[in-house]
C-alpha cells in the first residue's frame, strides 16, 4: 500500500513538515514551485556583504532551537544581545523604544497623558468586549493611539507582518487577552502571572545565522535530498475513487513537462490565496474560507 505523504510548498513551515516526517520513517515527497526553497527566506551573499531578501531574525524558542542542534547548526547560531536597544522613526529621527514599563514612563517617544495611562492601568478595572477585538482596537481602548503608533504597531508588522487593525487579539497576544479577562488589568494580569524567580528562562533571543537564514532552508533541503522536487507546480489536488480509499492524486508542472503521485495524505504549506485554488475541487467551503484571509503588504 501506498503510505506516501505529499507536502506542497517548500517554505520554512513545508521543510520543517516534510523534514520530521522524514525522520519518522515516513515516505515523503515535497513540492516546490521555485527553483530554490526556503519560501520567503532568503540570503544574498555579494561583494562582502550579506542581505536577507526576507526575513532577517527568528526567535529562538525551544523548538527551533533543538531542530537547529539536530541539523548541526548551532556552531554557527548568532543571538542578538538583548540588552541592545531598538529604535522606530519619527519625524525623520531615530527614537529609542521603551522596553519596560519603568521606560515607558520616562520615555520622550509618548507624551504625557499616555504614559500616565500606561502608569494607572493596573489602578482600573476594564471588561473587554463580547465581540472579538483587533490589536489595534484594543490598544488604542487600553492606552490610546502613541503606544498603537509608535509601540505596537511597528512590532506587530515586523514579527507578524500583518496589519494590526485586521490581525485579532486572541489569535496573535493571548495572554493580554486573558489578564484582561481574568484580573481586569494587563498589568495585574503580568505580574500576578510573572514565573518564580528562576523558573523562567524570559523572552526567545533573537537569532540568525553566520551566514544567512537561509542556511536553516538550505541544510533542511539538503537532508531530504531526492525527496524534494524543486521547479515543480501543483496544477491539481484531487481524490482518487472519491476518496473511498482515503487516497489523493497530485498533478504538478515541473521543466515543461506534466506529472502526478498519489499520496495517502496532502500537507499544503503555501500562502491561503494558493491552497484555495488547491483545495477548490476538494472542499468548497474551506477553499471560501482560505480565500477571505487577507495578506497584508511587505517591502524589504
Amino acid at each position: 500500500m501506498n503510505r506516501q505523504v505529499a507536502v506542497i510548498g517548500g517554505g520554512i513551515s513545508g521543510l520543517a513538515c516534510a523534514y520530521r516526517l522524514w525522520q519518522l520513517g515516513v515516505p515523503v515527497t515535497l513540492l516546490e514551485a521555485e527553483e530554490t526553497a526556503g519560501g520567503l527566506i532568503g540570503t544574498v551573499q555579494q561583494d562582502g556583504f550579506l542581505f536577507e531578501t526576507g526575513p532577517q531574525s527568528f526567535q529562538g524558542t525551544d523548538s527551533l532551537l533543538d531542530l537547529i542542534r539536530e541539523l548541526g547548526l548551532e556552531v554557527d547560531l548568532c543571538q542578538a544581545d538583548p540588552r541592545l536597544p531598538r529604535f522606530v522613526l519619527r519625524n525623520g529621527r531615530l527614537e529609542k523604544i521603551p522596553m519596560s514599563p519603568q521606560a515607558v514612563l520616562t520615555s520622550s517617544l509618548l507624551g504625557v497623558g499616555t504614559r500616565w495611562r500606561v502608569a494607572s492601568e493596573a489602578l482600573r478595572t476594564t471588561k473587554p468586549p463580547t465581540e472579538e477585538e483587533s490589536v489595534a482596537q484594543f490598544v488604542r481602548r487600553k492606552f490610546g493611539h502613541e503606544i498603537l503608533e509608535y509601540l505596537v504597531a511597528p512590532f506587530v508588522s515586523g514579527v507578524y507582518a500583518g496589519d494590526p487593525e485586521k490581525l485579532s487579539l486572541r489569535a496573535a497576544f493571548p495572554s493580554l487577552d486573558e489578564w484582561e479577562r481574568s484580573y481586569g488589568s494587563i498589568l495585574r494580569g503580568a505580574m500576578k502571572s510573572r514565573p518564580a524567580k528562576g523558573a523562567g528562562q524570559g523572552h526567545p533571543p533573537l537569532c540568525s545565522f553566520h551566514h544567512g537564514l537561509a542556511m536553516l532552508t538550505r541544510t533542511l533541503a539538503a537532508k531530504l535530498g531526492e525527496s524534494t522536487r524543486l521547479g515543480a507546480r501543483v496544477d491539481t489536488v484531487t481524490t482518487t475513487d472519491g476518496n473511498a480509499s482515503g487516497r489523493y492524486q497530485i498533478r504538478f508542472t515541473q521543466n515543461g513537462r506534466t506529472d502526478s503521485i498519489d499520496a495517502m495524505a496532502v500537507v499544503i504549506a503555501t500562502p491561503a490565496y494558493v491552497a484555495s485554488n488547491l483545495t477548490a475541487g476538494i472542499s468548497a467551503p474551506l477553499a471560501r474560507a482560505l480565500s477571505g484571509i487577507a495578506y497584508a503588504g511587505v517591502a524589504v
